[in-house]
Protein backbone atom coordinates (compact mmCIF):
# COMPACT_ATOMS: atom_id res chain seq x y z
CA UNK A 1 0.00 0.00 0.00
CA UNK A 2 1.31 3.42 -0.95
CA UNK A 3 1.01 6.56 1.14
CA UNK A 4 0.35 9.97 -0.43
CA UNK A 5 4.09 10.79 -0.70
CA UNK A 6 4.97 7.56 -2.57
CA UNK A 7 6.45 5.59 0.34
CA UNK A 8 4.85 2.38 1.34
CA UNK A 9 3.37 2.14 4.81
CA UNK A 10 5.64 -0.85 5.48
CA UNK A 11 8.75 1.22 4.56
CA UNK A 12 7.63 4.00 6.89
CA UNK A 13 7.13 1.50 9.73
CA UNK A 14 10.55 -0.08 9.10
CA UNK A 15 12.25 3.34 9.15
CA UNK A 16 10.36 4.26 12.32
CA UNK A 17 11.40 0.99 13.99
CA UNK A 18 15.02 1.47 12.93
CA UNK A 19 15.05 5.03 14.35
CA UNK A 20 13.44 3.82 17.59
CA UNK A 21 16.02 1.03 18.02
CA UNK A 22 18.85 3.50 17.37
CA UNK A 23 17.34 6.04 19.78
CA UNK A 24 16.99 3.34 22.46
CA UNK A 25 20.62 2.27 21.99
CA UNK A 26 21.86 5.86 22.02
CA UNK A 27 19.80 6.65 25.10
CA UNK A 28 21.15 3.63 26.98
CA UNK A 29 24.69 4.54 26.01
CA UNK A 30 24.11 8.16 27.06
CA UNK A 31 22.75 7.05 30.44
CA UNK A 32 25.82 4.90 31.09
CA UNK A 33 28.22 7.69 30.14
CA UNK A 34 26.26 10.20 32.20
CA UNK A 35 26.35 7.86 35.19
CA UNK A 36 30.10 7.35 34.81
CA UNK A 37 30.77 11.07 34.33
CA UNK A 38 30.72 11.77 38.08
CA UNK A 39 33.70 10.68 40.17
CA UNK A 40 31.56 9.64 43.14
CA UNK A 41 29.54 7.25 40.97
CA UNK A 42 32.76 5.75 39.62
CA UNK A 43 33.96 5.32 43.23
CA UNK A 44 30.67 3.61 44.11
CA UNK A 45 31.19 1.12 41.31
CA UNK A 46 34.84 0.65 42.31
CA UNK A 47 33.88 -0.07 45.95
CA UNK A 48 31.26 -2.55 44.81
CA UNK A 49 33.64 -4.17 42.34
CA UNK A 50 36.41 -4.60 44.92
CA UNK A 51 34.04 -5.84 47.65
CA UNK A 52 32.45 -8.79 45.89
CA UNK A 53 29.89 -6.77 43.94
CA UNK A 54 27.54 -6.10 46.87
CA UNK A 55 27.49 -3.92 50.01
CA UNK A 56 24.99 -2.58 52.48
CA UNK A 57 24.03 1.01 51.75
CA UNK A 58 25.17 2.12 55.23
CA UNK A 59 28.61 0.49 54.84
CA UNK A 60 29.06 2.00 51.39
CA UNK A 61 28.08 5.44 52.73
CA UNK A 62 30.51 5.10 55.60
CA UNK A 63 33.35 3.94 53.31
CA UNK A 64 32.77 6.81 50.87
CA UNK A 65 32.52 9.42 53.66
CA UNK A 66 35.73 8.09 55.20
CA UNK A 67 37.50 8.21 51.84
CA UNK A 68 36.39 11.82 51.24
CA UNK A 69 37.31 13.03 54.72
CA UNK A 70 40.64 14.58 55.59
CA UNK A 71 40.26 13.12 59.09
CA UNK A 72 41.47 9.69 60.10
CA UNK A 73 38.81 7.06 59.45
CA UNK A 74 38.00 6.51 63.13
CA UNK A 75 37.17 10.20 63.65
CA UNK A 76 34.66 10.77 60.84
CA UNK A 77 31.48 12.10 62.44
CA UNK A 78 27.97 10.99 61.60
CA UNK A 79 27.24 14.26 59.76
CA UNK A 80 29.42 13.53 56.68
CA UNK A 81 28.20 9.94 56.66
CA UNK A 82 24.57 11.11 56.69
CA UNK A 83 25.29 13.66 53.96
CA UNK A 84 26.92 10.94 51.87
CA UNK A 85 23.97 8.59 52.41
CA UNK A 86 21.52 11.31 51.35
CA UNK A 87 23.50 12.00 48.16
CA UNK A 88 23.71 8.26 47.42
CA UNK A 89 19.98 7.70 47.80
CA UNK A 90 18.74 10.87 46.11
CA UNK A 91 21.35 11.55 43.43
CA UNK A 92 23.83 8.79 42.65
CA UNK A 93 21.87 5.53 43.03
CA UNK A 94 19.01 6.74 40.78
CA UNK A 95 21.46 7.62 37.98
CA UNK A 96 23.35 4.32 38.31
CA UNK A 97 20.03 2.46 38.46
CA UNK A 98 18.69 4.25 35.35
CA UNK A 99 21.86 3.29 33.48
CA UNK A 100 21.41 -0.33 34.54
CA UNK A 101 24.71 -0.43 36.43
CA UNK A 102 23.39 -1.31 39.90
CA UNK A 103 20.58 -3.14 41.62
CA UNK A 104 19.35 -1.54 44.81
CA UNK A 105 16.84 -2.26 47.51
CA UNK A 106 16.47 -0.42 50.80
CA UNK A 107 19.46 -2.03 52.51
CA UNK A 108 21.74 -3.49 49.82
CA UNK A 109 23.30 -2.18 46.63
CA UNK A 110 25.03 -4.45 44.13
CA UNK A 111 26.54 -4.37 40.68
CA UNK A 112 23.98 -5.39 38.09
CA UNK A 113 24.60 -8.27 35.71
CA UNK A 114 25.12 -5.70 32.96
CA UNK A 115 27.76 -3.86 35.01
CA UNK A 116 29.53 -7.07 35.90
CA UNK A 117 30.06 -7.74 32.18
CA UNK A 118 31.64 -4.32 31.63
CA UNK A 119 35.43 -4.04 31.80
CA UNK A 120 35.32 -2.10 35.08
CA UNK A 121 38.49 -3.33 36.78
CA UNK A 122 41.05 -3.21 34.02
CA UNK A 123 43.27 -0.21 33.13
CA UNK A 124 41.53 2.52 31.16
CA UNK A 125 42.59 1.31 27.74
CA UNK A 126 40.62 -1.83 28.65
CA UNK A 127 38.43 -0.72 31.56
CA UNK A 128 36.21 2.18 32.56
CA UNK A 129 36.92 2.87 36.24
CA UNK A 130 40.66 2.67 36.72
CA UNK A 131 43.50 4.71 35.28
CA UNK A 132 43.51 8.01 33.50
CA UNK A 133 43.75 9.19 29.92
CA UNK A 134 46.54 11.53 31.04
CA UNK A 135 48.64 8.52 32.11
CA UNK A 136 48.65 7.16 28.56
CA UNK A 137 49.30 10.29 26.49
CA UNK A 138 52.62 10.42 24.66
CA UNK A 139 55.11 12.90 26.05
CA UNK A 140 55.80 15.84 23.75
Amino acid sequence: MQSSNGHSILTNRMESTRRTCYDDERTTRDLVFEALSHSKRRRILRYLDTNGGEMTVSRLGSELATGESASPSDTVSQVPIQQTLVSLVHIHFPKLLAAGLIEWDDDVVSLSKAASTLPLSRPLEEGLLYGSLIDHRPQV
